[in-house]
């Protein structure tokens, strides 16, 4: 949680509000030691799994379009060169998994 907070910048104040909780609150989810799941600490969790889901979506669909454009650089259009395409792929995808 604490590498979430830090990499998303916020602080105690900014994350509690955006979870509904005071900053007191947080510090002491975040600082009690050892940690307990507290429900300010699931609130906090819930909140991180539900933006790293929509950042791994993103990521997704990024790659996706990267993979699109790749293909539409070389791809002449026809159903000769989709084929030689497909061939090469599944062949790239055969070595990867070798290795």
């Amino acid at each position: 949680m604490q590498r979430f907070k830090r990499s998303e910048e916020l602080s105690d104040r900014a994350l509690g509000d955006l979870v509904d909780v005071n900053q007191s609150s947080v510090h002491r989810a975040l600082s009690r030691q050892p940690p307990r799941l507290t429900p300010t600490l699931q609130k906090l969790c819930d909140y991180a799994k539900k933006v790293a889901r929509i950042d791994a979506g993103r990521q997704a669909e990024s790659a996706k379009q990267q993979l699109a454009t790749a293909v539409e650089g070389v791809w002449d259009g026809s159903p000769e060169g989709l084929n030689k395409l497909l061939v090469l792929l599944r062949d790239l995808g055969t070595l990867v998994s070798r290795s």
